[in-house]
């Protein structure tokens, strides 16, 4: 018997494990499968998903009341209301048959399609009507008060999961509502566990003496399922040669992984190993440099992974989370694990709350230098992708009316993703979003799209990494830099992005050179959301061409038709034009050529990259650096009508 002993010849460290499982995984392909979005729960995208509509699919009314101009109740007041002339009414579910002019409403219900070109909804509870088909309005209302505008949640288009993302709850409502019924998800790794030992007995049966329940192989079935895994676990198997062998092959036949437990260590009794000898290539570690959990083999049969965990609970357990749980998600293209907690944090941005009720606030969260931060999150409550996007929660107590900045919050977290991620923000543009996709296949980046002003506040106030954005300045002519200066933030540096022709995007049987050609022709306008930097360069163009018409800038928005019909990203503008919900916005080159619209430049304009000193020592800045690289950037930007290297693209331009 002596020659079956055997001693652990070298002990392996977790970090030489997982290079063998990464290689062990990146040497196979992955399978997929499509599947009804509502049994992909906890499952792994394979893919993008882009949205097959825009969420909402129409601007709708938040509440029962009148749609009106919001301008048309600036007098409003409660001892002098002003007075509207009733143009019709809007039922849920009905189309309007109609276009609401200055000084007209329309009555609506809560969910009802707004009539373009209304832009807020009057609660009914500040309304009179009379009998000569009038309304009397008692307070003002806000532009987009009251009003959910359609794809301000979602665009068509727009990807709203990333290939690698674990299928929630939030998303399977994101993708239902954005038309998406089926997906591509990897395939669950088949496993196949097996309980090892003479000494066991199956739960639930008299036990004898010197017997003791398996406990392990439920254990561990239940946490490689809940990792991802379809698990079967095979009945006890004896301390027997012959009999580990023939469980082990009859597991091979329909198993990608197969774990036995107990039997591992070098004593004389323990025949894991040599069962897995037999098997080509075989064992490839035998013993790790972890206590508990010492006792641990691995082996490969053909491109199957044998795994054999110790008998001793804790360390079958702590292996199994270590290594085992890893590999099942590495199999499923990702490796984040979900753990839903409380943490408290500072908060970036006032909130307030709700008397009588406690108030949960979607954030981003971010730790910087070991204390974490919440930024809210602005929404209503049928924004379910803000809620999607967002890290978790912030509590705001019963009673509570306001939160300043920089008070501590709690915050029910969703995940501890938010302590290794990278977290980009800013400006929407399909070739920052392809740029940053390459990171994403290697890092765990989150992007989120909030216009540039936003983006360049939450990096200087470190919640992201780094910030994407084009605010121009016209008193110096430069971008991004001034505003910088003007916030007073520090620990900064901008890195010089790369040139984008911005202009008029407009139907194909259209011609527009200008605001004062959309106002002659009674054209319908979609506007680029306030912060962005779109927006920005829109309000400078009406500022020049209002000055020209001798006219307020004020007065000249007021002329054009939809101007405060807002949307967040360039893909909305073209969609809505080409859905013949408007005629004409601005956008990028790109998205004229993408949904076949005419297109006249306004500027050629520069898009750079704010980054916080914090990452410039972490791998992925270093490779983000190398993206920017001209020789790297001119591959990609060739793909792109109407983008161009600027002659500093890739260098660092700012530091603060």
């Amino acid at each position: 018997m002596g020659k079956y002993r055997k001693v652990y010849r070298k002990l392996a460290d977790l970090g030489e494990v997982f290079e063998i499982l990464s290689k062990i995984v990146k040497a196979r392909s992955l399978r997929v499968e499509e599947v009804p979005v509502e049994k992909a729960l906890r499952r792994v995208l394979a893919e993008n998903i882009k949205a097959a509509y825009s969420v909402p699919p129409f601007s709708r009314a938040l509440m029962d009341g009148y749609a009106v101009y919001s301008s048309d109740t600036s007098l409003a007041y409660e001892d002098k209301p002003v007075k509207l002339k009733l143009a019709g009414v809007v039922k849920i579910g009905e189309a309007p048959s109609f276009e609401l002019r200055k000084g007209e409403c329309a009555e609506i219900d809560t969910g009802a399609p707004i009539p373009y070109p209304a832009d807020a909804v009057i609660p009914v509870e500040y309304t009179c009507k009379t009998p000569s088909n009038e309304v009397e309005v008692y307070r003002r209302v806000a532009k987009g008060e009251n009003v959910d505008l359609v794809g301000s949640d979602i665009a068509e288009g727009e990807i709203v999961a990333w290939r690698g993302e674990i299928v929630t709850p939030q998303l399977i409502g994101v993708l239902l509502s954005a038309g998406i019924t089926k997906i591509k998800v990897y395939s669950k790794p088949q496993v196949t566990v097996i309980p090892i030992g003479s000494e066991l007995a199956e739960p639930g049966v008299e036990l004898e003496y010197g017997k003791i329940y398996d406990s392990n192989s439920f254990m561990i079935a239940a946490l490689l399922e809940e990792a991802g895994a379809s698990v079967k676990r095979l009945n006890i198997v004896k301390d027997s040669y012959s009999e580990i062998k023939d469980a082990v092959d009859r597991a091979l036949e329909d198993s990608d992984i197969v774990v036995t437990i107990g039997g591992t260590s070098a004593g004389l009794g323990d025949l894991t190993y040599r069962v897995f000898s037999e098997y080509g290539p075989g064992v490839i570690v035998h013993g790790l440099k972890v206590s508990p959990g010492r006792p641990t083999v691995i082996a490969l049969a053909g491109e199957k992974v044998l795994f054999g965990l110790p008998g001793f609970p804790v360390s079958c357990l702590n292996i199994a989370k270590l290594l085992l749980v890893p590999l099942i998600k590495m199999l499923q293209g990702t490796s984040p694990s979900v753990i839903e907690k409380t943490v408290e944090a500072e908060l970036l941005s006032p909130v307030r709350g709700a008397v009588g009720l406690v108030k949960l606030v979607p954030a981003i969260i971010a730790e910087r230098r070991g204390k974490i931060y919440a930024y809210p999150l602005s929404t209503h409550s049928g924004a379910l992708y803000t809620l999607y996007m967002s890290d978790g929660f912030i509590t705001i107590p019963e009673n509570t009316e306001y939160l300043a900045e920089g008070a501590t919050v709690s915050v029910r977290i969703f995940s501890e993703n938010f302590r290794q991620r990278v977290l980009f923000a800013g400006s929407h543009c399909p070739l920052a979003i392809s740029l940053l996709e390459r990171l994403r296949e290697r890092y765990s980046l989150k992007i989120i799209i909030t216009g540039s002003l936003t983006g360049l506040n939450l990096v200087g106030k470190k919640i992201a990494d780094i910030a994407g954005s084009h605010l121009y300045d016209p008193s110096t002519g430069e971008y991004n830099i001034p505003f910088i200066e003007k916030y007073k933030y520090r620990d900064l540096v901008v890195v010089r992005g790369y040139l984008r022709e911005q202009g008029f995007v407009y139907r194909r049987d259209l011609k527009i050179k200008s605001f004062t050609e959309i106002i002659e022709n009674e054209l319908r306008f979609i506007n680029r959301n306030k912060g962005s930097g779109t927006r920005a360069l829109i309000e400078e163009i009406i500022k020049r061409e209002a000055k020209k018409e001798k006219v307020s800038s004020r007065e000249f928005k007021e002329r054009i038709k939809g101007f405060e019909y807002e949307v967040k990203t360039h893909e909305a503008v073209g969609y809505l034009i080409s859905r013949g919900i408007a005629d004409v916005g601005v956008a990028v080159k790109y998205i004229a050529d993408k949904y076949k619209l005419g297109f006249t430049k306004i500027s050629t304009e520069i898009y750079d990259f704010i980054l916080s000193k914090d990452i410039l020592n972490k791998n992925i800045a270093k490779d983000f650096m190398h993206v920017l690289d001209p020789s790297s950037l001119k591959k990609i930007i060739t793909l792109l009508p109407g983008y161009s290297l600027h002659k500093d693209t890739g260098k660092v331009i700012y530091a603060c």
